[in-house]
């Protein structure tokens, strides 16, 4: 499914993509804006099944929010039930000059959000979509923080929900890839991106990627939120259950090698 590139255009596409697909690469710097645990969530007892999660994914003039670093491109899919469902995507004028080399990673160009409204304008309708949902993203810490300070510098209430990180996922339940990037995940699952290094591609693949890893979760028996959350808590991280066995095939000997 492709997103409309150029000026930031609302997409609401209601799809019964019933199989969900891969993942993304983030930068791994971790800004000092507050996060609240995992536990501020749902009901542990909560069935996956029936929780929403808004997959979110923000493309930035570069990594460090509390320097200065802005939004210039935000998605948000929702995930319910196993099925990919509303899609948003918007440009954003950062209010900044976007750097060449981002530009040339990810296609957008000043010109294109000069004429774009700044976040503060879409934070209302942003704040909206993510709640009563679990925030995910192919790291969730890097989108996290940066939405997190847009809304703050938006007199918006901030974020205050559970958040779900995918890279943390795909390291416990596919523990034979060597990466566990995007294009890594994204490539197992046969999940092509439509715009890599946009937003509303990334998050759609990245949604489509939840998905898969729902059902691999499902599959070894953490079928809600509570099971879930204790899997992917770092003291989990030690193999506290049997190598994961689901409908994808792996690799012969898969289970033995390093993460």
């Amino acid at each position: 499914m492709r997103f409309t590139e150029g000026r930031g255009v609302l997409v609401k596409i209601f799809t019964n993509l019933g199989a969900c697909a891969p993942l993304h690469q983030r930068h791994r710097y971790l800004a000092p804006v507050s996060a609240p645990p995992l536990s501020a969530g749902p009901d542990p007892a909560t069935p996956l099944a029936t929780l929403p999660f808004a997959v979110v994914d923000v493309e930035t003039t570069g990594t460090v929010p509390e320097n200065g670093d802005r939004i210039t491109e935000i998605a948000v899919v929702r995930v319910h039930g196993g099925i990919v469902g509303a899609q948003y995507a918007r440009l954003i004028n950062p209010q900044r000059t976007i750097p060449g080399y981002i530009s040339a990673l990810t296609g957008i160009s000043n010109a294109m959000v000069r004429d774009e409204p700044p976040f503060r304008d879409r934070a209302p309708e942003i704040r909206s979509l993510l709640d009563g949902a679990v925030f995910t993203a192919h790291n969730a810490a890097f989108d996290w923080r940066f939405v997190q300070a847009e809304l703050v510098r938006s007199a918006v209430a901030p974020l205050d929900g559970p958040r779900l990180c995918t890279v943390r996922m795909a390291r416990l339940f596919l523990p034979q890839l060597p990466r566990r990037s995007l294009d890594a995940v994204t490539t197992h699952f046969g999940i092509g991106i439509a715009a890599r290094h946009r937003a509303a591609g990334d998050a759609l693949a990245t949604a489509h990627a939840l998905c898969r890893l729902l059902a691999l979760a499902t599959d070894a028996g953490l079928t809600t939120w509570g099971a879930l959350e204790a899997y992917l808590a770092p003291r989990a991280r030690r193999r506290i259950m049997p190598p994961v066995r689901s409908r994808l095939p792996l690799p012969p000997h898969a289970e033995d090698r390093p993460a």
